[in-house]
């Protein structure tokens, strides 16, 4: 999160009027707010242009904390409420802001919940697996999945010399097998595709300089706003918002 305040109030009210000390509060929390949404509006022009199709999950992961008369800061960051069943947006894409290692998506957990992923590997889509519009793998699939992994079940399909075994099996890291590590779905016609692969983590470079970012907007943007909101607000003499 960057938080956005205006410094050396006080020294300013001095030299001003009773009346532009008044009005001083209201227009630099008018000023901050407006400069602060033209920092988040760039910071989601920054992901639109770093993410490939981005979810409407990412499209709204952004918020901003509006200034008041009594509070002269606003921030602007990533939400950190963590949504059911998923990942707080804070935390699903820090690793694009700051580097380092990507944490583990709660289907990732679930695999290694059935002794499926080692630790310090993810896992990654294979063939198998549909994708929906963003590119992310679909959840009812990987429901089926988990369940029938967790339950170890497989069914026979077909008739005859036709007959044979279909479902999910795991191939284990270091296994003696021409078989990558990771989730398999072996279909009908003796069809075996991969549903997710497994690959040791990998640290992710800082794609994101929000900070460079917001103090760009701030500094193109901040005095022309606090100008006009300060004319504002003394050619209508406002002593309300935000209280």
């Amino acid at each position: 999160m960057l938080t956005i305040k205006i410094e050396g109030m006080e020294e300013l009210k001095s030299r001003l009027s009773n009346i532009g000390r008044d009005q001083l509060p209201f227009a630099a929390a008018m000023a901050i707010t407006k400069t602060a949404k033209s920092v988040e509006a760039r910071l989601q022009s920054d992901m639109a242009g770093v993410f490939k199709s981005p979810s409407p999950y990412v499209k709204r992961a952004t918020f901003t904390q509006i200034a008041n008369k009594r509070d002269l800061t606003a921030t602007v960051g990533l939400k950190d409420m963590k949504p059911a069943g998923g990942t707080a947006p804070s935390l699903l894409l820090k690793e694009h802001f700051i580097g380092g290692m990507r944490g583990r998506k709660p289907f990732e957990k679930a695999i290694e919940s059935i002794g499926g992923l080692p630790h310090g590997y993810r896992a990654i889509p294979g063939a198998g697996i549909k994708l929906d519009a963003y590119g992310n793998p679909s959840r009812k699939e990987i429901s089926e999945m988990l369940g029938a992994l967790r339950a170890k079940i497989q069914v026979y399909k077909g008739r005859g010399k036709r007959l044979m075994l279909v479902g999910y099996f795991i191939v284990p890291v270091g296994a003696d097998t021409h078989l990558h590590p990771g989730i398999y779905k072996r279909f009908a016609r003796k069809s075996i595709k991969p549903m997710f692969i497994f690959v040791q983590s990998a640290a992710y470079k800082k794609v994101i300089d929000f900070e460079r970012s917001a103090n760009e907007v701030v500094a193109s943007e901040f005095q022309p706003n606090f100008d006009v909101a300060f004319s504002f607000a003394m050619s209508t003499n406002t002593m309300g918002f935000a209280k």
